[in-house]
């Protein structure tokens, strides 16, 4: 055992502290931007050497007890990387010429025990996503191993991922990373009707919208005459449950996308304008959690809208208007798509990267003396649906900015709509 004293480091939200087993050829590698590079001594032996196959852990020490790393009795383990005991060469946790990083749905430490689903690993051989077995064989095609295709220390690739679950139906989507990158990205999923899909046949299940009319992809090929997505557009795809067609359902599946991240501002649209009145289907061009209020919005509506095909009393939108509605404090997940509307003409919107927000879960603002809200739930049977009513000081009678529609399922199917 070894181990590497972190009482003398602080790490910011979203930084990065790197432990390097020899700093000097660490540096003469890598370019790990604002990171903090520490020399970790004793080369490859020391704490921070290892052949990919090793079991890493933080630990505190234990009450009462005076830290020593071969004695179990004297720490307790805060969050660990491996199976205790366990070889990594050949499991879920090889990073040999590689790679293992945390997904971004792991917001907890594990404590004693480590879970595959908790983490993306690359290896000289073989990759594994998280929460799937040894299997996609491409190690060497990823942008995450290796110097000589793009691996860069002082980012986070293993959070540029996203799980699909629930049943079948539509999902409105977007990606980090722009680009052809629609055959990489929906690879886990069923696809059909386009080209470089699973079967070329069929209609097409992938679409993208271009201010007034919906349009289906005819090629996903990720070169060439393959379709492109720009950051922050969204698009939409109908999921299968049954994503081999073999016959059962696979749900749910863990997307991913190589590549680099967009790490400038993304204008929605990339060119022209949102029409008054009209819609745009946006997407959050980052791997991390926007927050709409943040958002640049030029004659464009307060409200947006996102589509969730697993919400309480059946598929349909959930909204935000800056200060209530059922998409909690308006955070946008990586991955999601939205609809904004144009407001006045010549409308926009423009996505930075200081619109990020710290939280990717519900936290509570202070609300201000000039603004409240209250929301009625109605329920029937197995339906249920809110409807939100807000109370600020420039509100108008009829059909303000800060108002959202009620928009139906894409999907027609009983409902319960309440409208207050």
């Amino acid at each position: 055992y070894t181990n590497i004293d972190l009482s003398g480091y602080t790490l910011a939200a979203g930084g990065f502290l790197i432990f390097a087993a020899n700093i000097t050829t660490f540096n003469s590698t890598f370019s790990a931007g604002s990171a903090t590079v520490a020399d970790a001594t004793g080369g490859n032996n020391g704490p921070a050497g290892s052949n990919g196959d090793d079991n890493l852990a933080i630990v505190t020490e234990a009450s009462g007890q005076t830290f020593d790393d071969g004695d179990a009795n004297t720490y307790d383990i805060v969050d660990i990387f491996g199976v205790v005991g366990e070889d990594g060469s050949g499991t879920w946790h090889e990073f040999e010429d590689g790679r293992a990083e945390r997904v971004s749905t792991a917001t907890s430490a594990s404590g004693a025990t480590a879970s595959s689903s908790d983490w993306n690993c690359w290896s000289d051989s073989d990759v594994y996503l998280a929460g799937t077995s040894q299997g996609s064989a491409n190690a060497i095609s990823t942008t995450t191993a290796y110097t000589s295709n793009g691996f860069d220390p002082g980012a986070w690739d293993g959070y540029r991922s996203v799980s699909i679950s629930g049943d079948g139906g539509f999902r409105m989507m977007s990606s980090p990373v722009a680009g052809q990158i629609y055959s990489d990205l929906l690879s886990e999923l069923w696809t059909q009707g386009m080209t470089s899909a699973d079967v070329t046949s069929g209609d097409a299940n992938v679409w993208t919208y271009d201010g007034s009319s919906w349009s289906a992809l005819d090629d996903i090929t990720g070169s060439g005459s393959g379709a492109s997505l720009t950051a922050g557009q969204g698009f939409l795809v109908y999921v299968y449950a049954d994503t081999d067609n073999d016959g059962d359902d696979d749900l749910p599946v863990t997307l991913s996308v190589s590549g680099t991240e967009n790490s400038s501002s993304a204008t929605v649209p990339s060119s022209g304008s949102i029409a008054d009145e009209a819609w745009e289907l946006a997407g959050n061009p980052y791997a991390q959690t926007i927050d709409w209020d943040d958002v640049t919005q030029n004659a464009v509506t307060t409200s947006c809208y996102v589509y969730d095909d697993a919400k309480s009393g059946g598929a349909g939108y959930i909204s935000w208007n800056g200060s209530t509605g059922s998409l909690t404090d308006g955070l946008i997940a990586p991955f999601q798509g939205f609809w904004a509307q144009g407001d006045g003409g010549t409308g926009s919107i423009t996505i930075e990267t200081a619109d990020k927000s710290s939280s990717s879960g519900t936290f509570y603002k202070t609300m201000t003396d000039s603004t409240g809200s209250m929301s009625f739930s109605i329920s029937s049977g197995n339906y249920s649906d809110k409807a939100f009513v807000s109370f600020m000081t420039d509100g108008a009678e009829g059909m303000d900015n800060a108002d959202a529609y009620k928009l139906l399922p894409m999907s027609p199917s009983e409902r319960i709509v309440g409208i207050s």
